[in-house]
């Protein structure tokens, strides 16, 4: 795992907090794609264990397919750059789209070139596999926990910031 970007803040993001994602480092790992591997990184912006929610900005390379899953609340995503599509769709989202995933959807992401994603993921998703079973889940406290895990192994350790009171 990597952290790519200049590092002076890096947030505790469960509270309420103002995170200046241009000093937040991208934690990246390596993820399969179709004839090799690719990197997807993530920035946790926020995790909320009062309703388990969570925001996060997203990289993600081109041709990488998120696995099924299933949502356990909605999820809201605006794709700042690049394109997706759900499989079986023949709609693709791209740059400036919003997209809403509502509670119980279940589909698997096909990632259609390098994108840029900024997400508010409102509580549980469910990866799936290939026969139906559960994979494993991810919520706000299993994002925090490998946010603080990856920040560990690069030798950074959250801290909470917050901005000066105004006034």
């Amino acid at each position: 795992m990597n952290v790519s970007g200049p590092m002076p803040i890096v947030a505790e993001a469960y509270l309420d907090r103002l995170v200046d994602t241009n000093t937040l480092p991208w934690i990246e790992h390596e993820v399969p794609l179709s004839g090799g591997t690719g990197t997807q990184a993530v920035k946790l912006l926020h995790a909320d264990p009062a309703t388990g929610a969570y925001a996060m900005l997203a990289r993600y390379p081109k041709g990488l397919v998120i696995p099924r899953h299933k949502h356990l609340a909605p999820a809201h995503s605006w794709i700042l750059q690049g394109a997706w599509r759900f499989e079986g769709s023949r709609l693709t989202a791209t740059s400036g789209c919003y997209s809403y995933e509502e509670l119980g959807a279940i589909h698997t992401m096909l990632i259609e070139e390098d994108t840029v994603a900024f997400h508010v993921i409102g509580g549980p998703l469910v990866f799936h596999v290939p026969d139906g079973g559960v994979r494993e889940m991810w919520d706000w406290e299993s994002t925090q926990i490998a946010w603080r895990q990856t920040l560990a192994d690069v030798g950074l350790a959250p801290t909470a910031w917050r901005p000066a009171p105004r006034g």
